[in-house]
């Protein structure tokens, strides 16, 4: 779970999900902040510019609280699919910018921050591109741990490296932490990586 006293940008707090959610998770000491429509129209890329401009970013977490009407063929479900869509692409602009991104809908899913080879105990870069892949991948477990997730429930990997040449060296290493098929995974080789690292990766994991 996130630690409590941080803050959450909820949206969709006046739906039924939100109104069952929110007051559980303020309950528990969390800062929910869920604007009104009137506040906030998130289906619209240029209201929600302006209102984080204005009110600054600084949330620990984004949930996106939305049941997909348009699993049902309906005109307004297909309009609430449309709209869900549209507030989908608009808040997740914003998700590298906190360290959780759950999207909650008939399951659930993780977009989780990129993630470098730090020991939690020491918060400091572990050495050599092989400890610092693995350390990468135990710092996922305990996240997708923390969520009621394993690595099963990934699906997508995007791996950043200094050296593309360790892409082989994360495909060993992954071979032996998931099982076929392999989640959907794509590599960069960039040029600089936070505190110097040698490889961070970002992951996407959904659960029913």
């Amino acid at each position: 779970m996130i630690a409590n006293n941080n803050k959450i940008f909820f949206t969709g707090g006046n739906g039924f999900i939100g109104k069952e959610v929110i007051p559980l998770l303020r309950k528990d000491g969390y800062k929910v902040v869920a604007p009104s429509s009137s506040e906030l129209n998130l289906t619209d890329n240029t209201s929600v510019r302006k209102y984080f401009d204005e009110h600054g970013f600084d949330y620990h977490a984004i949930v996106h609280a939305a049941v997909i009407g348009g699993r049902r063929i309906t005109e307004d479900g297909l309009i609430t699919y449309l709209d869900n869509m549209r507030i989908f692409e608009n808040i997740f602009a914003y998700y590298k910018y906190v360290d959780r991104f759950i999207n909650i809908d008939s399951g659930a899913s993780l977009f989780d921050s990129g993630q470098i080879p730090l020991d939690p105990s020491t918060m400091e870069l572990v050495e050599g591109i092989e400890n610092q892949i693995n350390q990468v991948f135990e710092n996922i477990n305990q996240i997708l741990k923390a969520d009621g997730m394993d690595f099963s429930n990934v699906v997508k990997l995007s791996v950043l490296l200094e050296d593309l040449s360790n892409f082989e060296k994360v495909n060993e290493i992954m071979a032996n932490i998931f099982s076929k098929p392999y989640p959907a995974r794509a590599a960069y080789e960039v040029s600089k990586l936070p505190k110097g690292s040698s490889v961070e990766i970002e992951t996407i994991a959904f659960k029913e």
